[in-house]
């Protein structure tokens, strides 16, 4: 899951994302007072976010993204984002996330 927002104080934001069966994971939670924008890959087993002016790498997000682990990829995924602090406003430039599967393909015991 990749991230990038600009805004002046990413230590007001939440960042959630939740899959078409509606397993939610927090990815932010308040982090980083002091510091503006950020570029980041959410991974499980990632370094801890380390905060910087912007915010920038690969990091393990608040929860583990582990619900998401073995479901469908298919449907709606959302993504939800909360600014705690009413005077000042942020962008969201872009976000994505890779789905990684495993596709079976079953053996034939045909003979030709």
């Amino acid at each position: 899951m990749l991230l990038d927002i600009n805004h002046p104080f990413i230590q007001d934001l939440v960042f959630e994302v939740t899959d078409p069966f509606a397993n939610t994971v927090r990815l932010w939670q308040l982090n980083c007072g002091g510091n503006d924008s950020l570029n980041i890959t959410f991974e499980d087993g990632a370094p801890p976010i380390v905060c910087a002016d912007p915010t920038v790498g690969t990091y393990e997000p608040f929860a583990p993204l582990a619900p998401f682990e073995g479901i469908a990829a298919n449907g709606d995924w959302t993504i939800t984002l909360a600014d705690f602090f009413a005077t000042d406003a942020g962008f969201l430039n872009s976000w994505t996330i890779e789905i990684c599967t495993n596709t079976v393909t079953p053996l034939s015991n045909e003979s030709f």
